[in-house]
């Protein structure tokens, strides 16, 4: 290839890579959690979704960041849609999602090209395996947080077990179905009883007439956590007079199976995966020790 032309794509790629990531790793401003809930329930157009509200003039990389994030955030596809609910429970934005997937394919892109040339191969050869290397490159970013969003999901099903039986002792305390789930979240830290505590604190200062049980409820139907749903269902219940103390035990205690489940599977997959390289490293090792009488035979003959 012509160094003056790598020179100048590598140049390319790399600035224009560092700008993305920088974008995409730059802490991202509080979420309002009134305008999230907000869109939770009257489902707001792609553009507010993107985290990018349209009045506001930025600068034009921004821009069309902006820009690519909205189409994104608007997309049903698989290789180009963004993730909106993965990202909402994450706390992320959809332009950092955008900036990430880009600079990582850019990235791939540079150094496919740099390999290449320092081998001298063919330049049409480079260039096909760069536009396919960038496309793999651009689909780490959502992989990743779908993983993350997994987990998240997972986490959230572990400990709503805890949360559940701490709803169970206020409610055989007396406690109304309200002022159970309320009190209950202020007993633990975390991811999950913020969460909680956030949407039980969003219900009470809006003022709608919406009961905690449905807030979290939607919350759990948008960002696909089922057992927030059948918690709101079991404390609807309580509402109507029904004892449910049995029930939210009986609940906390299936999660905590289910969880214990999904950690036998893991460690199985896991333990799955180590019979390839445990196999190479056996192979390895039986070559090493026979090297030496094999290369001594060799030499006699």
């Amino acid at each position: 290839m012509n160094s003056t032309a790598m020179v100048v794509a590598l140049g390319a790629c790399a600035g224009l890579a560092l700008s993305l990531l920088i974008a995409a790793v730059a802490p991202a401003p509080r979420l309002d959690l009134v305008a999230a809930m907000t869109q939770v329930q009257n489902r707001h157009s792609p553009a507010d979704a993107a985290g990018m509200p349209r009045g506001r003039r930025r600068w034009r990389p921004v821009q069309v960041l902006a820009g690519l994030a909205e189409r994104a955030a608007g997309s049903n596809s698989r290789w180009w849609g963004a993730p909106v609910v993965e990202l909402e429970l994450l706390q992320r934005t959809v332009i950092g999602y955008v900036a990430a997937r880009l600079a990582w394919g850019l990235f791939v892109c540079a150094t496919i090209i740099l390999i290449g040339s320092a081998l001298g191969a063919d330049v049409l050869a480079v260039l096909v395996l760069a536009v396919v290397g960038a496309v793999a490159g651009s689909l780490i970013p959502a992989t990743r947080v779908r993983r993350a969003a997994a987990a998240t999901r997972l986490e959230f099903a572990r400990t709503l077990a805890s949360y559940l039986e701490l709803v169970a002792q206020e409610r055989a305390a007396g406690a109304a179905p309200t002022t159970a789930l309320t009190e209950a979240a202020t007993l633990g830290n975390g991811l999950v009883f913020s969460r909680i505590r956030e949407i039980l604190t969003l219900t009470r200062t809006r003022h709608t007439g919406t009961p905690a049980w449905d807030a979290l409820s939607e919350w759990g139907q948008r960002f696909q956590v089922p057992a927030m749903v059948e918690l709101a269902d079991i404390t609807a219940t309580a509402a109507d007079g029904a004892a449910i103390y049995t029930t939210l035990t009986a609940k906390a205690a299936a999660l905590r199976q289910a969880a214990l489940a999904t950690d036998r599977e893991e460690a199985n997959r896991r333990s799955e995966t180590l019979v390839g390289p445990l196999a190479c490293l056996l192979i390895a090792f039986m070559i090493l020790i026979s090297y030496p009488l094999f290369a001594r035979l060799l030499e006699r003959m």
